[in-house]
């Protein structure tokens, strides 16, 4: 509309580009073509801005939309705990009499505590469903890759890692009466004392000098009494093989574990 007014101003102007132009009579981004016939260059960039504002504003509001998106980045972490087996011999607990008795080294095993907590977590799961800790499931002991508290300081949704996964698996077989021999004494030093020797798959293992505890209370003196009436006892052995054998007898020995149970009629 402004435009003829315009050339109008500047004096000499034709009618054929000032008042006989119509540009009125379409909208602006459809006067492009009528612009550049009358030599109005600037009237058609305006007009061609008006088009390009139509398409880019649909164009860009999908180029250019506005989301969350996730970042993955790669994170060094420092494990608290390495993957690594030690014989613990019994020694998972604190530093008790009968290991210096008996001349047990400590493993390094200990962390703290009674050394219950693992297995009272494992009963508690099994008999009343309770959630079991993290790093673990149904199957797998998972070797944690940082600590809660590196990992609290971080604004992190998710972590995607491989850690060190530890299984195992107990086979269960019965020993026949055969292969096997007991003998519970009392040789009133300290408490009754037992002697257990067994043959596994030709290899003979033995567990020497172990204690004894038939009576409810440890507080008991055995010197002074004998307990009376049926009786029952709950053994579990760590068995060691004869010196002078080899490597692979000793191994065989080590990684097999007795369970008994006895009992008066």
């Amino acid at each position: 509309m402004l435009q003829p007014l315009e050339v109008l101003h500047g004096g000499r102007a034709t009618a054929r580009k000032s008042i006989d132009v119509n540009y009125s009579s379409l909208p602006p981004q459809l006067v492009v073509f009528k612009a550049l016939r009358s030599s109005h260059f600037k009237l058609a960039a305006a007009c061609t801005m008006a088009i390009l504002s139509n398409l880019l504003a649909v164009a860009f509001s999908g180029m250019f939309n506005e989301a969350p998106a996730t970042i993955t980045l790669k994170w060094r972490l420092q494990p608290p705990y390495q993957s690594k087996f030690v014989t613990i011999n019994g020694t998972v607990g604190q530093n008790m009499p009968y290991m210096e008795r008996f001349h047990v080294n400590p493993s390094g095993a200990f962390t703290g505590g009674q050394g219950f907590n693992q297995f009272l977590v494992a009963e508690s799961n099994y008999t009343a469903g309770t959630a079991i800790p993290a790093w673990t499931d149904a199957r797998f002991l998972y070797v944690p890759f940082a600590n809660n508290t590196a990992l609290g300081t971080k604004n992190i949704k998710g972590i995607n890692a491989r850690p060190t996964a530890v299984v195992s698996q107990l086979e269960c077989s019965s020993i026949d009466a055969r292969q096997w021999t007991a003998r519970w004494f009392n040789d009133w030093s300290y408490r009754p004392h037992s002697n257990f020797t067994v043959t596994l798959s030709g290899v003979h293992c033995e567990a020497i000098g172990f204690e004894t505890l038939v009576g409810p209370s440890e507080s008991e003196t055995f010197r002074s009494k004998c307990d009376t009436g049926k009786v029952a006892m709950e053994y579990v052995l760590c068995l060691n093989a004869r010196v002078n054998v080899s490597l692979a007898d000793r191994d065989h020995c080590a990684q097999s574990i007795v369970f008994g149970y006895i009992g008066t009629r």
